[in-house]
């Protein structure tokens, strides 16, 4: 290195870090690149916790992004080669966004194994941030995999835990996840025999959903407030408060817009145009639906299709244009088809490999204690041999100091 940039290059660095630094509230797309900028930059320097944590920061910028593949890859590449001493903060987070992106992915052999290898190093943890970011992930994993009241339940227990005492960011994490799960359960529960559980699910995404909101306020941070604006939203709209909700998803597209968070648009948009749909614009609600499908590409979620399918059968059904209607209804009914035999299919594999697993573990465990019982009465019966049977004296001949002299 020129000794004579040396002074420059580290304030260079410096400035980069600090544009990196989620807690800026710098768009995404600059962070990001801020965050590239900072990683070669400390590497170059030879600073290993600030490539470390730059390195992060990317993986997490890359993922709010909506960019899931290259957020997976940028956190693996973060756990590949920790270095020695390494935070046990920024490898947690790094295990954290790896079980999101892949969960984003459909990989949820990898999701599941970063989430539990975060549940591991939760339970050793001295800080409340692990914990809330452990159940986040795991929670998550079983969200996708069809399992809410799962991940209801875990995050619940995690937030009662530990959420007076998480840092902020955290704790408003947690909300919104909390938020997003009982929106989902709500749905399930829809025309159920259950109605009190519905409206108990409800109004507990509705808690979590304010509190992650106040929080996301008094941070000032611009996306975790679009996030939250926008699951509450839903959760409205499950509660039949539709004015409500769709003053917040417009609150909510207007920050994703203004950001660049195209993935998170387009569900507030999903949202939009089902609770224009509740509040009896159907023309409105169908063309904004249609026009979402249109746009619609590779990286479109499969549920949020489905939905956006949904939206557009009722709201055809409500304009009695029925042939269209049923056309939608069948896509819709497919896609979801298919997400439950892909659900279905992964717990199943994900399942009997653990449970196999889990069977060769007991099986070496019990082939351990049996070899050290047999070596203990190897060892006995070895003894007893070398003993008198009548004095229970051992054989003289046996002692290490041969017979004794007189």
């Amino acid at each position: 290195m020129n000794l004579m940039h040396a002074p420059d290059d580290a304030l260079r660095q410096q400035e980069l870090m600090c544009r990196a630094d989620p807690a800026s509230n710098l768009e995404p797309a600059q962070a990001e690149q801020a965050a590239r900028e900072a990683e070669a930059w400390s590497r170059r320097l030879g600073l290993t916790r600030e490539t470390l944590q730059a390195g992060v920061w990317l993986a997490r910028h890359l993922f709010h992004l909506g960019r899931h593949a290259q957020a997976l890859a940028q956190a693996q590449a973060v756990l590949a080669s920790p270095p020695a001493g390494a935070e046990s903060a920024l490898v947690a987070e790094a295990l954290r966004l790896t079980a999101l992106a892949a969960c984003e992915l459909g990989q949820f052999d990898v999701a599941i194994d970063a989430a539990q290898s975060l549940m591991q190093r939760a339970a050793a943890a001295e800080d409340a941030a692990t914990p809330l970011n452990a159940a986040i992930a795991l929670a998550v994993c079983f969200e996708r995999l069809g399992d809410m009241w799962q991940a209801e339940r875990l995050l619940s227990r995690a937030l009662e835990a530990h959420g007076e005492q998480g840092p902020d960011v955290v704790v408003a994490s947690a909300c919104n996840a909390l938020c997003a799960v009982c929106a989902q359960v709500a749905r399930l529960l829809h025309d159920s025999d259950a109605p009190e559980e519905r409206l108990s699910v409800l109004e507990r995404g509705r808690v979590a959903g304010e509190k992650g909101m106040l929080i996301a306020g008094r941070l000032g941070a611009a996306l975790y407030q679009a996030v939250l604006q926008t699951n509450l939203a839903e959760v409205l709209i499950g509660a039949g408060q539709y004015d409500q909700a769709c003053r917040l998803l417009e609150q909510a597209l207007a920050i994703a817009e203004r950001q660049g968070l195209s993935t998170y648009g387009q569900y507030a948009r999903m949202l939009l145009a089902d609770a224009w749909l509740h509040r009896g614009d159907a023309s409105r609600a169908f063309r904004l639906a249609v026009g979402l499908l249109a746009e619609a590409g590779d990286g479109t979620a499969a549920a949020t299709l489905s939905r956006l399918h949904d939206v557009a059968a009722r709201a055809a059904s409500a304009m009695r244009r029925y042939k269209v209607a049923n056309d939608h209804l069948v896509a819709a009914q497919q896609i979801e088809r298919r997400l439950l035999t892909t659900q279905m299919r992964i717990q199943s594999e994900l399942l009997v490999t653990r449970s196999e697993e889990l069977r060769a573990r007991q099986e070496a465990d019990r082939a351990r204690r049996d070899a050290r019982e047999q070596q203990a009465r190897a060892a006995q019966l070895q003894a007893d041999a070398e003993r008198d049977a009548l004095t229970g004296i051992g054989n003289g001949a046996t002692w290490n100091g041969g017979p004794r002299s007189c």
